[in-house]
């Protein structure tokens, strides 16, 4: 028996050694492949990460472009209607538009309103100037410059709302 374990000996032994080597070997390519697909993704997210920045470079560009002609615009709007505002005195007559009670309707909030109306069972149109409080009547010079006024703020809502839709649009 002790020769025959001697005869085996040396095939036990090209067994294990040729089991360890070839495991060596797989450990090493596989080894060598997930540190290729590591390195691959690292240099996905760095490129994904330089484009990223690049476009936020782009948008903040485009942003700050948009916010400097909007504020350009608003600026003038603005101007436009002070000018407006001191001229009217010297086409108002200073005739009374609306009265204390339609003035009081046209300051009422919407809320009031319903409140008011629903506590006397009439709707607002029904109720008109009775239901409103008593107030100062406009004259032509306050119509004009709430008008004036008015035209100011609207044209800088467009504009920042222009200025919106630019930036969507471009940015995308």
């Amino acid at each position: 028996m002790n020769l025959s374990l001697i005869k085996l000996l040396p095939y036990v032994i090209v067994i294990t050694l040729s089991t360890w080597a070839g495991h060596k070997l797989t450990q090493n390519h596989y080894l060598a492949k997930i540190s290729a697909i590591a390195t691959k993704q690292a240099e996905d997210a760095a490129a994904v990460a330089i484009d990223n920045a690049d476009k936020l470079r782009a948008t903040q560009s485009l942003s700050d472009v948009l916010s400097a002609s909007l504020a350009n615009n608003e600026q003038k709007i603005n101007q436009l209607t002070l000018e407006k505002t001191r001229e009217i005195h010297h086409y108002a007559t200073g005739n009374i538009c609306f009265n204390a009670g339609l003035t009081s309707l046209l300051n009422s909030i919407s809320s009031e309103l319903a409140t008011e109306s629903q506590a006397s069972g009439t709707s607002a149109t029904e109720s008109g100037a009775t239901t409103a409080t008593e107030g100062e009547a406009l004259t032509d010079q306050d119509v004009a410059e709430w008008v004036s006024n008015a035209q100011g703020q609207y044209e800088i809502c467009r504009g920042r709302l222009g200025a919106l839709i630019d930036f969507e649009l471009t940015a995308q």
